[in-house]
Parts: structure tokens; C-alpha cells; sequence
């Protein structure tokens, strides 16, 4: 809980922004919804959103010769577990072309995601030894089984990075993020990491335009009312996205409807009407770009399998 309320305090005195992406997927309610139910709720209902069915389309369009060049993997770790379509899609296909494949390592901070998935793949590999891992894999230090593992990070979530307003491109940030996943895979290991590219901001922009994401986006006040002392209403928010066209990202924004005062371990808020903070980024980042900045994260670049339109890509990528 402390560390959510640093998180919260950093997001309303402007200290950081984007950093509370991952509170948005807490299994705590949100006006009878929990986190991860609106992001499911947001998968069904937008058919404008396309990473998902596209990132579907490669797996399945490549999966024989995914088969084929990790026919050594032995553990298969998925950081960012996600939603029961992503296990259904992604993960399973792939598990059925890796036959030497005899663990699963989840991870995720959704412990709902974490069961959901587990329960389906010991339904279908009843053989398979599955783990959970309810952690952040950013804030602490992962044990990964296993003596040849591929890792996958797919759903764009090594583009959900920091940065506020008005900043400039977090290439070091990124460098970073990934330098992590590069050390804690080990070294000679595999990983497969998506990203969107889409230059087509009008599409990119109609592709949150739903009421599900809109309460995603927001959800993360009502867990803010808890904590909260005085004048803050959970209702009193709405959404708005901000494109940033030199640094390639969306911000997505809780606006302040009304003003509120209010207190969050005896630091003193004034939010006015229109203020708004950036709760997540989604950033479309172009090819070549993004794979400089795993070259630089010390990763050996390998090839990248994009959908029809060159949108979304999963790089492979060699610890």
C-alpha cells in the first residue's frame, strides 16, 4: 500500500507520470468493475483496437518456425500475463510447437490474470508445470527456471514507460527497462518483445476511443478514494488522450472535472477543474528506432515479424 501511495503522491505533485500503469490492472472495484475486468471488457468491445488480433495473426502466421528455431527452450516465461484471449492465442499456440517446453513461468500483477491462465494451461497441458509469479518485474528481483528460456513480452508492455508532459523522448529509460529483462532472461536466452509502429495517428487514436478504456484509464481513482482525506470523489474524472507527435506516444489522462481538496498521508492537495495527469503512456515507436534501443540495451537483434500493415512487430531478440 505505501508503495501505491508514492506512486499516487508523485502523480498529483507532477513528479512523475505514466508510472501507475500497472495499478490500473488491480483486481480491487472500480464502480463494480475490477481493473483487469475493464481491460477484458475494452479487448471485446473496441473492434477499432488492433494489437491484439494482430499480434494473433503473427504468432499464428509464424508459429512453425518459432517451433523450429526455440525447439531448446525449456521454460517459457511470460511477463505480462494479460487476459484469458492472450492465453488462448498467444501462449497456447506457441506452447503446443514447443515441445520441450516443461515450464511456465507467469508473471503479472493481476493475481486474477495469473489464475485464469493457470487453470487453462493445466487444462490443456496437464503435464506442464506451472508457476505464478504475483510481482512487478520491474521493482523486484525474479528467479526464472529453467537452462534455456524464452521470454515473452507481448500486449506492447515495454512501451508502457515513464514520462510526463512536455518531456523528451525517454530513450534512456527505455534502454533501461529492457537492459532488466536482458539480465534477468540470462544470457544466450530468447526473448520476443511486441511493438507498434503504426504511423497512422488518426487510427491510433480511434483505437482507445471506447467508454471501457476510458474507465481503465480513470479506474485508479477509486482506489485513490481510499487513501484520500477530505474533498476527492472517484466519479468526478474523465478521460482525455494528448498525442505527442515528437516523442511518437499518447498520453492517457485523468482530467479533473471538478476541484478537490484533499489530503494523502498529511501532504495537502489542490486539484483544479481541467487539471489533468498522465496515468499511462502508449508509445509508436518506428522500426528502426526501436531496435536501436534494444541494441543498445545490450540485446543482439534478430528478426522482426510484422503483420500485413507493419504495424505491430515481435522482435526476437538473443540475451
Amino acid at each position: 500500500m505505501q508503495n501505491f501511495k508514492q506512486d499516487v503522491i508523485d502523480l498529483f505533485t507532477y513528479a512523475r507520470g505514466g508510472h501507475v500503469d500497472h495499478w490500473l490492472f488491480s483486481d480491487t472495484l472500480r464502480n463494480k468493475m475490477t481493473g483487469s475486468e475493464l481491460w477484458h471488457a475494452f479487448l471485446k468491445a473496441c473492434k477499432a483496437y488492433y494489437v491484439l488480433d494482430n499480434e494473433i495473426k503473427i504468432i499464428r502466421q509464424n508459429k512453425h518456425h518459432f517451433g523450429r528455431i526455440f525447439e531448446d527452450v525449456n521454460t517459457l516465461v511470460d511477463l505480462g500475463v494479460g487476459e484469458i484471449a492472450a492465453i488462448e492465442n498467444k501462449v497456447i499456440p506457441l506452447l503446443r510447437e514447443l515441445r520441450n517446453v516443461r515450464t511456465y513461468q507467469g508473471v503479472d500483477l493481476s493475481s486474477d490474470f495469473l489464475q485464469v491462465a493457470e487453470n487453462r494451461l493445466k487444462s490443456k497441458f496437464p503435464a506442464l508445470n506451472v508457476e505464478n509469479v504475483h510481482a512487478d518485474f520491474y521493482k523486484h528481483k525474479i528467479q526464472f527456471e529453467g537452462q534455456k528460456r524464452l521470454g515473452l513480452m507481448l500486449g506492447l508492455t515495454i512501451t508502457n514507460q515513464e514520462m510526463k508532459e512536455g518531456q523528451k523522448f525517454p530513450r534512456d529509460e527505455f534502454i533501461q527497462r529492457l537492459g532488466i529483462h536482458r539480465k534477468n532472461i540470462g544470457n544466450d536466452n530468447d526473448m520476443l518483445i511486441s511493438h507498434d509502429a503504426n504511423a497512422n495517428i488518426a487510427q491510433v487514436m480511434a483505437s482507445y476511443r471506447n467508454k471501457f478504456w476510458a474507465r481503465h484509464v480513470t479506474g485508479i481513482m477509486y482506489d485513490v478514494q481510499k487513501i484520500a482525506d477530505g474533498d476527492f470523489s472517484a466519479k468526478d474524472w474523465m478521460y482525455k488522450a494528448v498525442w505527442n507527435a515528437d516523442a511518437h506516444v499518447i498520453h492517457q489522462c485523468a482530467v479533473a472535472t471538478r476541484s478537490q481538496d484533499f489530503e494523502i498521508d498529511e501532504q495537502v492537495f489542490s486539484v483544479k477543474s481541467g487539471q489533468r495527469f498522465v496515468t499511462v503512456n502508449n508509445f509508436k515507436i518506428p522500426r528502426r528506432q526501436f531496435t536501436g534501443l534494444c541494441h543498445d540495451a545490450g540485446f543482439r537483434v534478430k528478426k522482426g515479424y510484422g503483420d500485413n500493415g507493419n504495424k505491430v512487430f515481435i522482435q526476437h531478440l538473443v540475451a
